[in-house]
């Protein structure tokens, strides 16, 4: 049996199957379809792309744990960042390890407002 037979029969009972899924079916008509793909949540009407973080916070770092980085800006404002797991940490765009940001290392923090923190999402050293 030729191969190209094969995938188009398959193909034309999916669309049959989609088809027939979709007949007299007032339930499945009214409701919206679902996202492409997960990506599909951050993007607009426009089909631009939104920020995942909302906030970027240049400044010195003063503190640094597993779970905390806290950073003074020229300001002399106090910013305190909680550090997870999905924090990623940069330098000159190239991936680094956490522990090589120091006390008094010059950093730029991405971060999102989460339930009253501020979530760290990339630390990039500069």
């Amino acid at each position: 049996m030729n191969v190209r037979k094969v995938i188009g029969g398959l193909a034309m009972l999916s669309a049959v199957g989609v088809l027939a899924a979709g007949c007299g079916s007032s339930a499945a008509a009214a409701s919206p379809p679902a996202p492409a793909s997960s990506s599909a949540a951050y993007h607009h009407a426009k089909g631009k792309k939104t920020k995942k973080s909302d906030v970027h916070v240049r400044g010195r770092v003063t503190s640094i744990s597993s779970t905390a980085l806290t950073l003074t800006t020229k300001k002399d404002k106090t910013k305190v960042f909680v550090l997870t797991p999905g924090t990623a940490y940069q330098q000159h765009r190239k991936t680094i390890l956490p522990s090589l940001v120091k006390v008094g290392n010059s950093v730029v923090v991405a971060a999102k407002h989460l339930h009253g923190a501020m979530i760290a999402l990339k630390v990039n050293l500069t």
